[in-house]
C-alpha cells in the first residue's frame, strides 16, 4: 500500500529502523515496530482513511479497534492516519483511548526535513482528495431532503456561529454550591440547547429543590431524524429524557443518586437520567448506578464539567460544516455520550 510505504520512509528519515509486520510477545503482527539504537521504542499501526477530515464517529471506531489490537503491549503505541484530525477530536480520542495519533498535518510536519518526501506525501494526499471529491460530487447530484423539504445544495445554510468557547468560560466562572445554583441552572439549559437543541425538544422544568443544590430537573422529548437519539430511546424504551443538575463542590454520593432514582420509572417510559455534575462522582456512586441499572433498568449517565467542555469543543467543530454535509452527523457530540454509555454498560457487573 502506497501510504504505508511512505510512512515507512518517513520513520526511517526520522532516524528509526522500521521493521514491518513484526510479531512481539503478544503474537500480533504490527504494521511497524520501530527501533533506535537497537532498542524497541514504539509499535505502530497505519490506517488509510478515505474521508478528509476524518469524522469523529469514524475516528472513534478506528482508534478503538487499533487500541484493542495493541492490547497490553509494553511499548509506546502510535497510530498514523492519512486524514486530518481536528485538534478537538484528537484531544478527546487521546483522553479516551490513551493513544498517540499522527494525522496528515503531523506527517507533513515530521517530513519537513526531506523536501522530496514531503512533496510525495502532498501529492499522494491531493490525489486521494481529488478522487474523494469526484465521488462526492456524483453522490450529491440528487437533491437533499430534510424534514420532507427538497433543498438545492446552494440553498442550505450554516448553523449559527459556534458558541462553545463562550459557554465553556461561563461554566468555568460559575461558582459551585448554593451561591452558583441559579447561574448553573440557566447555563445548563443554554448548553443543552446548544449541544442537542435540534433533537431534544419541548423542555419541561420540574422544580425539586430539597437540598437547594439540585437546582434543575428538566425533561425533554426526542425529535426524529438523529440516529443516536432514535436508537437510544428505542433501546431503553424512553419517551422522555431527564437531565438533573447537581451543583456540588464535592463528588456526589450514593444517597444523592438514590434520591434522584425515586423520580425515574421504567414503566412510565422515563428510565434515563443524565446527571450533570461539577466533578466526577464518588466511586461508590457508580456502584449504586450499576445497581439501579441491573435491578430496575434505570440508566444514569454522569456528565461532569470536563465532559461538557469536550462536547462544546466538538460541537464547535461540527458547526464549521454546512448542515447538508454528508459527514455532519458523524461529527456530533453524541459520539461522546455513546462512548460513555458503552463504557458504563461494558463495565457493569452481573
Amino acid at each position: 500500500m502506497q501510504f504505508e510505504e511512505l510512512c515507512a520512509e518517513l520513520l526511517q528519515s526520522m532516524g528509526y529502523t522500521a521493521d514491518r509486520q513484526v510479531a512481539l510477545s503478544s503474537q500480533r503482527r504490527f504494521d511497524f515496530v520501530i527501533t533506535k539504537n537497537c532498542a524497541v521504542e514504539r509499535v505502530v499501526e497505519v490506517k488509510f482513511i478515505r474521508e478528509n477530515p476524518g469524522t469523529l464517529a469514524t475516528l472513534r471506531n478506528v482508534v478503538s479497534r487499533v487500541k484493542s489490537y495493541f492490547g497490553a503491549s509494553p511499548f509506546d503505541q502510535l497510530l498514523i492516519l492519512s486524514c486530518v484530525v481536528a485538534a478537538e477530536h484528537k484531544a478527546w480520542l487521546f483522553k479516551e483511548f490513551k493513544l498517540e495519533i499522527w494525522d496528515r498535518e503531523d506527517i507533513l510536519g515530521h517530513a519537513e526535513k526531506s523536501r522530496q518526501l514531503q512533496n510525495r506525501f502532498a501529492t499522494f494526499f491531493k490525489e486521494q482528495d481529488d478522487a474523494a471529491a469526484g465521488a462526492a460530487r456524483r453522490s450529491l447530484s440528487d437533491p437533499i431532503v430534510t424534514d420532507g423539504i427538497v433543498h438545492d445544495e446552494e440553498t442550505m445554510q450554516l448553523l449559527p456561529d459556534p458558541r462553545g468557547v463562550e459557554l465553556s468560560q461561563r461554566l468555568a466562572d460559575t461558582p459551585r454550591g448554593k451561591r452558583g445554583a441559579k447561574l448553573y441552572e440557566a447555563l445548563i439549559l443554554d448548553i443543552l440547547e446548544y449541544l442537542f437543541g435540534d433533537y431534544l425538544l419541548d423542555p419541561r422544568i420540574q422544580a425539586r429543590l430539597e437540598d437547594k443544590l439540585s437546582v434543575l430537573d428538566v425533561v425533554y422529548r426526542v425529535g426524529q431524524g438523529h440516529p443516536f437519539w432514535e436508537t437510544f430511546t428505542r433501546d431503553f424504551r424512553a419517551r422522555v429524557i431527564v437531565f438533573e443538575c447537581k451543583n456540588y463542590s464535592l463528588p456526589i454520593k450514593p444517597n444523592q443518586l438514590h434520591t434522584t432514582e425515586r423520580y425515574m420509572s421504567a414503566s412510565a417510559l422515563r428510565p434515563v437520567c443524565f446527571l450533570m455534575t461539577r466533578v466526577k462522582p464518588h466511586e461508590h456512586t457508580e456502584l449504586a448506578a450499576f445497581g439501579a441499572m441491573r435491578e430496575g433498568g434505570k440508566l444514569f449517565v454522569f456528565l461532569d464539567d470536563e465532559d461538557i467542555y469536550e462536547m462544546l469543543r466538538i460541537r464547535d467543530v461540527q458547526l464549521r460544516l454546512p448542515t447538508n454535509n454528508r459527514d455532519y452527523l458523524q461529527n456530533d457530540p453524541t459520539v461522546v455520550l455513546d462512548q460513555k454509555i458503552y463504557d458504563f454498560l461494558s463495565r457493569m457487573p452481573r
